[in-house]
């Protein structure tokens, strides 16, 4: 199976410019701004644990483009240092950050929220990812949290407002080659494929691609998943999903059954 390459191709980034009540306290602003760790926000916070930051921009010394955001350095980070670093390129390409400005205020008062995608696996631009229940507006759809996961994950907005995950790959990850396998049109196509879709393929100035795939959360495990009719269909989707994953030769490498059912169903 020949790995397919999704060329990054540039969005334009809907949505209103900032208004002037927004409070720039509450942006993520290196070393000033509000910062989110692995505990909460804090304040004043580094990006780079073990460096002090000079006067650019982004809180990053001087060679962080070349060096201290690579992968072999991500131990030495903080957890937002990537995503702050390409906060505006991922803009450009139609992507909202969690906790930048834009994140916490498209879609308030907008109360067109689209249905929940009819195939998961293949969600058009005018389908939601996962139902919503109740919705106030579209800002009531995505998560206020700022849990960061780790430094190489974080949460935010497309173009269209709906929640996605953005994970950074290293480029040399067996993990990036599987996601590339499997999103090729002929394995997309196959009905057995239900590994999570990936939006897109960032390319970065480092030794990583950004993945954006769909916040599916918790979905799974709520109405009308919650029947026994569901859940053995469920059942038998994953197995023939895990059948075609070792068909092309992978194993999912995960045995508690939660976790796969996460990532596959």
């Amino acid at each position: 199976m020949t790995p397919f390459t999704q060329q990054a191709t540039k969005k334009e980034a809907h949505g209103p410019a900032q208004t002037s009540n927004d409070n720039a306290d509450d942006d993520y602003v290196s070393g000033t701004g509000m910062i989110g760790g692995g505990g909460g926000v804090t304040e004043g916070c580094s990006l780079i644990k073990t460096s002090s930051t000079s006067n650019r921009s982004d809180g990053l010394p001087e060679d962080g483009r070349s060096i201290l955001l690579n992968s072999s350095n991500w131990d030495n980070l903080d957890k937002l240092a990537i995503w702050l670093f390409y906060e505006a390129d991922l803009r450009v390409q139609g992507y909202h950050i969690m906790g930048s400005s834009f994140y916490k205020t498209l879609g308030k008062g907008d109360f067109n929220v689209p249905p929940a995608a009819l195939d998961p696996f293949h969600p058009t631009d005018l389908e939601s990812f996962v139902h919503h229940f109740h919705p106030r507006d579209l800002l009531s759809t995505r998560t206020s949290s700022t849990w960061q996961p780790g430094v190489d994950i974080c949460f935010g907005i497309d173009r269209f407002q709906r929640q996605v995950v953005m994970k950074a790959v290293p480029n040399d990850a067996p993990e990036l080659a599987v996601l590339r396998q499997f999103s090729c049109p002929p394995l997309r196509a196959d009905k057995r494929n239900r590994v999570i879709p990936v939006l897109d393929f960032v390319a970065t100035k480092h030794d990583f691609v950004i993945v954006v795939m769909p916040a599916w959360g918790m979905c799974w495990q709520l109405p009308p998943c919650g029947n026994m009719t569901t859940r053995v269909e469920l059942a038998i989707k994953l197995a023939e999903c895990l059948r075609l994953l070792h068909e092309c030769g992978v194993a999912h490498g995960v045995r508690c059954p939660v976790l796969i059912g996460y990532s596959l169903c």
